[in-house]
């Protein structure tokens, strides 16, 4: 019965423990799409980790050739776009991917994506867990009041 006992408990406490993707919520994010002639658009959101720190290791989209991570940097006056290799993701913190920082690159992205739409991208985390997440098109020409419909 002692052992009976001791694996239930093994058992619920390894369940309780969530995987990466599990452990990380999304957020206010969006796509912004590139300006006329440009096929690089960029995605922003927030990034909340409940879990045990880990990596965004890479990230994919069916509307884009390829998604890096890419960070801003400012030295001696400018700033410099570099791709990183993973977004780290400390345990228990917040973290923001915004214009000017932090933030994922989608190349050669589909003509037909429109703002309004939403496109498909997959996180794909260090521990090798997978979240899918939607996220809203937007375009810099869209007005503050391009959401109401009269």
């Amino acid at each position: 019965m002692k052992y009976v006992r001791l694996l239930l408990w093994v058992v619920c406490c390894w369940s309780m423990t969530a995987v990466g993707s599990e452990s990380v919520s999304v957020s206010d994010g969006y796509v912004q799409l590139p300006v006329p002639g440009q096929t690089r658009a960029a995605a922003f959101m927030v990034l909340q980790n409940e879990g045990e720190s880990l990596t965004l290791a890479s990230v994919s989209c069916s509307c884009a050739s390829k998604v890096e991570i890419h960070s801003h940097t400012h030295s001696d006056g400018v700033m410099k776009m570099r791709r990183e290799d993973a977004l780290p993701l400390p345990s228990r913190q917040t973290v923001t991917l915004a214009p000017g920082g932090w933030h994922m690159m989608l190349f050669d992205l589909n003509p037909a994506v429109r703002s309004g739409q939403h496109v498909e991208l997959q996180l794909t985390y260090s521990d090798d867990s997978v979240q899918i997440i939607k996220l809203p098109v937007q375009s810099i020409f869209d007005g503050d009041d391009h959401q109401h419909h009269h």
